[in-house]
C-alpha cells in the first residue's frame, strides 16, 4: 500500500463507477461493507446527498460546513481499503490467548500484500482498542514487525494461517480485495502450488473425506456414517483453496485433487474399509476407525 507519487483521479483511472468491498463465503459474494463511488468508466455513480432522505428514514446531513477535503485518489482508495478491511476484521478478533499470534499473522498477510508499517499499525491500533484488548502495543509491535522479517528475505504468515486464527470467511474476503495472491499464500519453498494446496486439502478434510485407489470412489463422512461421494465434492473443496491460493484453473484444481488422494492421510483400501464390517455404518454418533 505504497501511495503513490502521481495524484490520480479515481473517475479516470478506475474501471468501475463504484468499488464495492463486498464479504466473501464459499467462494460468493455477500454484504457490502463500504463502498467507493467514483463514477469511472463514464457510467456515473449516484448517491444520496443532503438534505435527502436516506430509504431507511434518516435525514442525510453533512457532519460540519466548510469545503469539501481535497484528497488524491489514490489516498481515498487506500483509506476506504482499510476501513473496509477494519470492519470485516472487527467481529474476528481472535480470543484471548490466541491475540499475540493473531497479530503476527495479520502483519504477515498485509505485509505480503504491500501494505507499510505505518498502514499496518493504524490497522491493528484500531481492531485491538475496539476489541478491549489489554495488550494493544504487543499486538502493534508484533503485526509490523512482520514488515522487516519480509524486507530481510525471511517466510511471513499468508491465507492458511490467516484462515486458521481469522476464520476461512475473513482470508478468502481478504484475498479478494488485496490481490496479489500468489503474494498472499504461502506455498513450501521446495513445492509447488498444487502441492502445497493439496496439503492444505488433507489438513482441512483428513477427517471427512477419503479415496478408495481400487475402486476410483471417493468417500464422504455425512455425521453418521461414510457414503460414495457422486456430487464432486472434492473437486469443489479443491476449487476454493485454489481460488484463495489465486489459480483456481480446472488443470490445477484437478491436480490438488490427484495429489490429495494419495496423501497417507486420505488414502484407503478395501481392506481398511472392511476390517470391522459389524460396525461400520451402524449410526453411532463416531466414525468408524479406519
Amino acid at each position: 500500500m505504497q501511495p503513490s507519487a502521481v495524484c490520480e483521479n479515481l473517475h479516470t483511472t478506475e474501471k468501475f463507477a463504484v468499488l464495492a468491498f463486498k464479504e466473501f463465503a464459499n467462494g460468493r459474494a455477500g454484504q457490502v461493507f463500504v463502498e467507493l463511488r467514483t463514477g469511472a468508466n463514464g457510467k456515473g455513480a449516484t448517491t444520496v446527498f443532503p438534505p435527502s432522505m436516506h430509504e431507511s428514514g434518516e435525514l442525510v446531513k453533512w457532519v460540519r460546513d466548510g469545503e469539501p477535503a481535497r484528497v488524491a485518489g489514490n489516498e481515498l482508495r487506500r483509506s476506504v481499503l482499510k476501513l473496509a478491511v477494519a470492519c470485516l476484521l472487527n467481529r474476528r478478533y481472535p480470543a484471548a490467548g490466541s491475540r499475540h499470534e493473531g497479530a503476527l499473522v495479520l502483519g504477515g498477510m498485509l505485509a505480503r500484500a504491500g501494505w507499510t508499517s505505518d498502514d499496518i499499525r493504524h490497522l491493528v491500533e484500531v481492531l485491538a482498542r475496539a476489541a478491549s484488548d489489554d495488550d494493544v502495543y504487543d499486538r502493534v509491535i508484533a503485526a509490523t514487525s512482520a514488515v522487516n522479517v519480509k524486507a530481510n528475505g525471511r517466510d511471513v504468515s499468508g491465507l492458511q494461517r490467516m484462515r486458521e486464527l481469522w476464520g476461512s470467511d475473513a482470508a478468502d474476503t481478504l484475498a479478494k480485495w488485496l490481490g496479489r495472491r500468489d503474494d498472499l499464500y504461502t506455498p513450501n519453498k521446495h513445492a509447488g502450488l498444487e502441492d502445497t494446496v493439496a496439503l492444505e486439502f488433507a489438513e482441512q478434510h483428513a477427517e471427512h473425506f477419503r479415496y478408495i485407489a481400487p475402486s476410483k470412489h471417493w468417500m464422504r463422512w455425512d455425521g453418521s456414517h461414510w457414503q460414495v461421494e457422486h456430487t464432486l465434492g472434492a473437486f469443489d473443496e479443491s476449487r476454493k483453496l485454489c481460488r484463495s491460493a489465486g489459480d483456481a484453473k480446472a488443470k490445477t484444481v484437478a491436480s490438488v485433487v490427484t495429489l490429495a488422494r494419495s496423501d497417507r492421510r486420505i488414502a484407503a483400501t478395501t481392506d481398511q474399509w472392511d476390517r470391522d464390517p459389524w460396525s461400520f455404518n451402524t449410526g453411532e454418533d463416531h466414525e468408524p476407525n479406519l
